[in-house]
């Protein structure tokens, strides 16, 4: 694993602990977790002949500068990373950034609140799940700027508040003096990426517990799935969790069969859809 670069500096930082890219706990397999958990905007993209998703989608975004080639340009770029599947151990790169500023790049809102940012999908056996690095967060629509810091890194308090230092700076030597404001000097920090990702919900009127709630049907497809063979059991868990079947799951399983195509491995999820018609 390879200690991450930070925006602007000329010199890789100390491998420190907090420092290194780790796969997060609940490491999984991307084939089959990807759709199920896809975020509220990927829902409403997705289904829209289905009832009101439970979250609405991010609204649009403008039109950004772009590189060579039609690619926007990024104010602060990912860069690559080296880690190693802790299921096959397959060794791959991936992007991972440090700094999002969806002040100067709006574009990226989506990707961030669909799950799209440092996360890993082994190319080999598919297991997939988020990074745990860093990441600062600077929204000045709503005057904020949060970061995450995994929970290694905050075992070590100078060392996470340094960092923390270290991209506050790099964020504000690219902003214009007139843009410099006083919320930057205190950024809010998070723990867990759950909390980070609900925080930046909350800005588009999509409460924690509507997060929750599609989180939970995510987690109740996942397990019907494994009992769609067994219809006495599948009826049980229906009825132990018959809150959560609702148009928005049908939307979800919808979804997920869709983006499957014809993959073989979407038979569990045709079986569990024609036990539950």
């Amino acid at each position: 694993m390879s200690g991450i670069l930070l925006p602007g500096q000329q010199n890789q930082p100390d491998r420190e602990e907090g420092s290194k890219i780790e796969v997060a706990k609940g490491f999984s397999r991307a084939k089959d977790r990807r759709a199920a958990e896809a975020a509220p905007a990927d829902a409403a993209a997705s289904a829209p002949d289905a009832a009101t998703a439970a979250e609405p989608a991010p609204p649009p975004t403008p039109q950004q500068p772009r590189q060579a080639g039609g690619r926007p340009q990024l104010a602060f770029p990912p860069m690559g990373a080296q880690i190693q599947c802790p299921s096959c151990g397959t060794p791959y790169q991936v992007p991972v950034f440090t700094i999002i500023d969806l002040g100067e790049n709006p574009e990226l809102r989506q990707a961030l609140l669909g799950g799209q940012i440092n996360v890993a999908s082994c190319p080999n056996c598919g297991m997939g799940g988020p990074l745990s690095s860093p990441l600062l967060v600077h929204d000045p629509e709503h005057s904020f700027l949060g970061v995450f810091v995994p929970p290694a890194a905050m075992r070590d308090d100078v060392q996470s508040q340094r960092m923390i230092g270290e991209l506050t700076q790099t964020l504000m030597r690219s902003l214009p003096t007139e843009a410099r404001k006083g919320y930057l000097l205190q950024p809010k920090q998070f723990s867990d990426w759950e909390r980070f990702m609900e925080a930046l919900w909350e800005f588009e009127g999509v409460t924690p517990e509507m997060l929750r709630r599609q989180r939970d049907q995510s987690n109740l497809l996942q397990r019907l799935v494994g009992l769609a063979n067994d219809r006495k059991a599948l009826e049980l868990a229906l009825q132990r969790d018959k809150s959560l079947v609702d148009e928005d799951f049908f939307a979800m399983l919808d979804r997920l069969l869709l983006m499957a195509g014809n993959d073989p491995q979407i038979a569990p999820f045709l079986e569990l859809r024609q036990n539950l018609l």
